[in-house]
């Protein structure tokens, strides 16, 4: 039989256990229900005067995750760099909050709607791939693109239709 503290890992809705036994079956007026999100909180009442009634609240949610709309992931620290992605970025007329900018390259346990990587090496440069529920376009890295107008024509058409 599984210990009652380990049973929000398996129920994620509320739980009330009320010994039915006593009262004919009706919940007491004066029973309490203490409220907690992560873990099983049994509180008892009236213990001295003989009542063993348990009423219990059990929650196990999960925390929402954030779909990030538009991800932006790059691995360049140097200024010009990051110039050239802040001048990429207002050429797109994005506004603040309808893209995140990542640093330290790809992270896949993101959620995302679409995503620019900024990567060496990819399967297709410049056109949208497939993952998860989202699209990726990938980019050559920040550095290289920098004094190549070809390449950023390239990502310019790309990010038109994209975006």
């Amino acid at each position: 039989m599984m210990n009652k503290t380990h049973l929000h890992l398996l129920i994620n809705e509320e739980i009330y256990r009320i010994n039915r036994e006593q009262n004919g079956g009706i919940p007491p007026k004066d029973a309490i229900v203490e409220h907690k999100t992560e873990d099983a909180q049994i509180s008892s009442k009236e213990q001295q005067n003989g009542h063993l009634e348990e009423v219990a609240e059990i929650r196990n949610k999960k925390p929402e995750e954030h779909v990030i709309p538009l991800a932006i992931f790059h691995d360049s620290s140097s200024e010009p760099d990051l110039q050239l992605l802040q001048k990429i970025i207002d050429a797109c007329k994005l506004e603040k909050e309808t893209y995140t900018i990542f640093g330290s390259g790809f992270n896949k346990e993101l959620k995302f709607d679409k995503a620019l990587v900024f990567v060496a090496k990819s399967k297709t440069f410049y056109e949208p791939i497939p993952y998860r529920e989202g699209q990726i376009l990938c980019s050559k890295p920040l550095g290289q693109i920098s004094n190549d107008q070809q390449e950023k024509a390239k990502l310019w058409g790309a990010l038109q239709k994209f975006i």
